[in-house]
């Protein structure tokens, strides 16, 4: 729970900084849709064959990212 608020404050920070009339909600949605592109990826993976663990690093990872760093662990995962 402490990587999650941590990534929700970062973004939240972010975005405020960036000048997003609402920087919450944002940040929320980014850390949501991280977290859900990994959950897929996950239960996708029986069909995919691609998995990504449920690690304290892969899911700060998809939290801080968003979507474009689940894209990136997988790209990592393909070429490493």
């Amino acid at each position: 729970m402490c990587i999650l608020g941590a990534a929700f404050a970062f973004c939240a920070a972010v975005l405020r900084w960036g000048g997003s009339p609402r920087p919450f909600l944002r940040a929320a949605l980014s850390v949501c849709g991280g977290l859900a592109a990994l959950f897929a990826v996950n239960l996708l993976s029986g069909l995919t064959g691609v998995r990504l663990p449920a690690a304290p690093l892969s899911i700060a990872g998809a939290a801080f990212l968003g979507i474009p760093g689940v894209i990136l662990m997988l790209l990592l995962q393909c070429f490493f």
